[in-house]
Order: structure tokens, then C-alpha cells, then sequence
């Protein structure tokens, strides 16, 4: 890969993201790899055409961020299961919601958004602590914020950081 482009993506909280490419008679774009930084363990290998670069370049990139969640949330909500009692989730998913950083259905599935790994640590936590908390309470109640609340005292802060965020993290 000697002479290809490499561009570095720092998309915050140590999640660095490597993508080499080189250009191809004027109208592809080979992707030669995508990976962590410092750009070892790079994968995928495609040539695209010049016009869908920009779609392409996107869809890799979401697709890297759909395998991160995968690969750490499950861990996140292992770690938090204890702070709230119960036996925690049936089933943990990684899905491409457009309104919600999550849910939790009657039946103890819990959906995450994959745009949620792109948020500081402690976001991340909330998110978790707030749907593990919805598989005793199916709602809103005071008894629901009492419960989150029991688990992470400082929830409503981080729920209003949560709402900043939200609105500062790239639209991919």
C-alpha cells in the first residue's frame, strides 16, 4: 500500500479509523483497506467508481461502526446487568434507527442504534442503563427514574449531555 492516500478518521473516545485508498484511471477509487489505527488490521478490498465514492465511503464507514457496536455493546450491558437486578436481556441488536439511541421490547430484546458508539463512554452507559431499566419498567414512571437513578446517580446529567451530543456527531 507504499504511495496510497491514507485518511485518518478520529471519531472521538480512542476510536481511530484508517482508510487507504488509491485512484484508478481517473474514475475508480480502490479501497485497499479499513481499519483501526495505526491502520493494522485494515479490511475490505473493492474498486468503486469516482461517482459513488462519496456513498461508498459512508456505507464503509457505517458499516465499521455497526461492527464496533456489535462487538462492545453486548459487554457494556453484561457489566451494567448487575446494577440494575433481573437477569438482564433475552437478545441485544444492532439496528439503523433513525429517531432512538435505543429500546427495549416486552420481550427483553434490547435494540441499540449503531450511531451510539460514536458517543464519549459515559454516554454509552447511560444509553445502556436507561433500556436495561425498561425491562422492569415498560415506561417512563417515577418508579423507572428511581430505578435508573439507583444504578447511576448522575442519569439526568448525563441524559442532558446526551441530548448535546446527539446533535454534534456526523450524519452518516
Amino acid at each position: 500500500m507504499a504511495g496510497s492516500p491514507v485518511v485518518v478518521l478520529d471519531v472521538g473516545a480512542s476510536k481511530i479509523l484508517c482508510l487507504v485508498g488509491e485512484v484508478q484511471n481517473n474514475s475508480q477509487v480502490k479501497i485497499l483497506g479499513l481499519g483501526q489505527s495505526p491502520c493494522t488490521g485494515l479490511r475490505r478490498s473493492a474498486v468503486i467508481d469516482m461517482p459513488q465514492v462519496a456513498e461508498s465511503i459512508r456505507a464503509a464507514l457505517a458499516a465499521w461502526f455497526r461492527e464496533r457496536a456489535a462487538e462492545t455493546l453486548p459487554d457494556i450491558v453484561k457489566r451494567w446487568v448487575p446494577s440494575l437486578g433481573g437477569d438482564g436481556p433475552t437478545r441485544i441488536l444492532i439496528r439503523n434507527q433513525k429517531q432512538r439511541w435505543g429500546s427495549c421490547s416486552a420481550d427483553g430484546t434490547l435494540r441499540f442504534n449503531w450511531r451510539v458508539i460514536m458517543l464519549p463512554p459515559e454516554l454509552i452507559d447511560y444509553i445502556v442503563v436507561h433500556e436495561l431499566a425498561h425491562l422492569r419498567h415498560q415506561n417512563h414512571s417515577r418508579e423507572y427514574w428511581d430505578h435508573v437513578t439507583a444504578a447511576m446517580p448522575d442519569a439526568i446529567q448525563r441524559r442532558k449531555a446526551l441530548r448535546e451530543a446527539g446533535q454534534n456527531l456526523p450524519t452518516l
